[in-house]
């Protein structure tokens, strides 16, 4: 190898580590985002509930929770959520619910997405 080639070989090297280190640098910066959630346990069985985040267009909303585990797990998180979401809309009444949930492979932990919810105007 001539002097030439050893040079550029330590010029590449160190170009090649600069890259990496801003890498590593803008990498280290950066905060993982957390989707947002209707429900944050505060405690046991004490709840935060934020319905600033519900979707709602026409006669259906969608209320994020973005939990791990089995809705058989998370009974207390659901229904409270659904219970704050009809006291925080009464004119609305609740007709239909269901949960997105998935499991991204067999054995894996199961993850609950949100609750999807039917509801239509309260008769006065």
């Amino acid at each position: 190898m001539s002097a030439k080639e050893g040079k550029a070989m330590k010029w590449g090297r160190r170009f090649f580590l600069i890259g990496i280190s801003l890498f590593a640098a803008v990498a280290a910066g950066c905060e993982p985002s957390h989707p947002p959630t209707a429900v944050t346990e505060v405690g046991k069985n004490e709840y935060i509930f934020n319905m600033g985040v519900i979707i709602t267009r026409g006669s259906r909303s969608f209320i994020p929770l973005n939990i791990s585990g089995e809705p058989a797990g998370n009974v207390e998180k659901i229904f409270g959520v659904l219970a704050k979401f009809e006291s925080e809309n009464p004119n609305r009444e609740i007709v239909f619910w269901q949960i997105e949930k998935k499991q991204r492979a067999e054995g894996s932990r199961a993850y609950i997405d949100g609750i999807w919810v039917e509801h239509k105007e309260k008769k006065k």
